[in-house]
């Protein structure tokens, strides 16, 4: 009898990974503007945590993974978003993006959790505000 492809029997880790991955996928692909926000949070905020753990176990490279990823959605998703030119509120969302991108690189280039520690609040926060903020929409 053939083994399934999603047998436990093999690298569990591994594929609940790709399980996730193709959940994630379609959350994004089937997301509003407003939810879409709202995973890339989710997203920089998992990685951040998952930094937290890599710091812990002494997994320099995994931590630096980890602090890129959080980096490049903050960058690439979150600041890239924004338009600057629709006001004020908008303008104060990429300083704070940008803050945050500080701490990351703090973080990761003089190995210091504590400085991923304020990554981490200020994403945590911002994570909370946005639920709130768009609860229901």
């Amino acid at each position: 009898m053939a083994a399934l492809p999603f047998s436990h029997s093999r690298n569990p880790n591994g594929q609940a990974a790709r399980f996730a991955q193709v959940g994630l996928q379609t959350q994004v692909g089937s997301a509003s503007p407003t939810q879409l926000i709202g995973l890339l949070l989710a997203g920089a905020c998992a990685d951040v945590a998952r930094a937290k753990l890599f710091f812990e176990q002494g997994d320099v490279a995994a931590r630096g993974q980890a602090i890129s990823h959080a980096l490049s959605i903050v960058r690439e998703g979150l600041i890239a978003a924004l338009d600057t030119r629709q006001g004020e509120i908008a303008q104060q969302l990429r300083h704070h993006y940008e803050v945050t991108c500080y701490w990351l690189l703090r973080a990761n280039r003089e190995q210091s959790p504590e400085k991923l520690e304020h990554a981490n609040k200020l994403l945590s926060d911002m994570r909370q505000i946005w639920q709130e903020a768009t609860q229901g929409k």
